[in-house]
């Protein structure tokens, strides 16, 4: 025997509107503050460590923050030439 379509809750009600609004099925949603904007060393630290403290990952992060100072004028290099430059040495 199988049923075919929604199951019938005793209230009536849809899943949804039992859950409420503001349900997010089990998911976390990360909250932090906007970046600071700047190129400081310090501007960029702070902006990790609020990340990171509020749940995102040490990596996105970094890249995030990093993306912030170069918006704001940093000299920088993007992601990867770093890695590149030093293996162009020992070649």
């Amino acid at each position: 025997m199988s049923f075919v379509g929604r199951v019938s809750n005793p209230s009536g009600l849809t899943m949804e509107s039992q859950r409420g609004p503001n349900y997010s099925a089990g998911r976390k949603e990360k909250k932090s503050m906007p970046l600071e904007k700047g190129k400081s060393k310090k501007v960029i630290s702070a902006n990790i460590s609020e990340m990171v403290h509020s749940g995102y990952p040490q990596k996105q992060a970094v890249a995030a923050s990093l993306s912030t100072a170069r918006k704001s004028g940093a000299k920088i290099p993007k992601h990867g030439k770093i890695s590149d430059i030093r293996h162009k040495d020992h070649r």
